[in-house]
């Protein structure tokens, strides 16, 4: 190859690049597309905000506080129809929202780490989730729930430094959430 052709290849591979990570910061700025990762302070990777379902079609919406170790939702009550969970993570770890169908947090079966066994749940009971996402992150999720009782889970499931296990659900992360006729 001539020493023309080398710079042209270099110059093309140079621009594909430049297109990638601009088309990159671009994709984070607006907040879409596919998730995008994010460093925990322990060096890990996680992902951010999946939406789930679209929150502009919902009848009501529902304003979640994810936290260290606590789950609020406001209002705690919404009328049956399509809702939509703005959840809002204002803890230094990641969190998810999982609704499952129930009325009592301590009644939801549990694995050997402390979290709650969702494949020992009955077919239907988990009606829908947003994936866990970094904290200083808000993500959506939109869900049709008919009336009934709710539990709001986050089930993360953390390895500490010492190898031992904590289960935000464990530590506090449930709480009830009713729909209404």
């Amino acid at each position: 190859m001539t020493s023309r052709g080398r710079r042209c290849r270099h110059l093309f591979c140079s621009l594909l690049l430049l297109a990638a990570a601009c088309g990159e910061q671009q994709a984070q700025r607006a907040g879409s597309g596919p998730a995008q990762a994010q460093t925990s302070p322990a060096g890990k990777t996680e992902a951010a905000c999946q939406p789930a379902g679209d929150p502009q079609k919902a009848d009501t919406v529902v304003e979640v506080t994810l936290r260290e170790w606590a789950i609020e939702p406001e209002p705690v009550r919404a009328p049956a129809g399509r809702i939509a969970f703005i959840a809002h993570n204002r803890g230094g770890e990641a969190h998810e929202l999982l609704l499952v169908r129930g009325g009592d947090p301590a009644a939801l079966p549990l694995d050997e780490a402390g979290a709650v066994d969702e494949e020992a749940l009955g077919p239907g009971t988990v009606v829908g989730e947003i994936e866990e996402f970094p904290g200083g992150v808000t993500c959506e999720g939109a869900f049709a729930l008919e009336a009934g009782d709710y539990v709001l889970v986050c089930n993360v499931v953390e390895t500490e430094p010492d190898g031992s296990t904590e289960s935000h659900y464990a530590m506090g992360m449930a709480t009830t959430f009713t729909v209404t006729d």
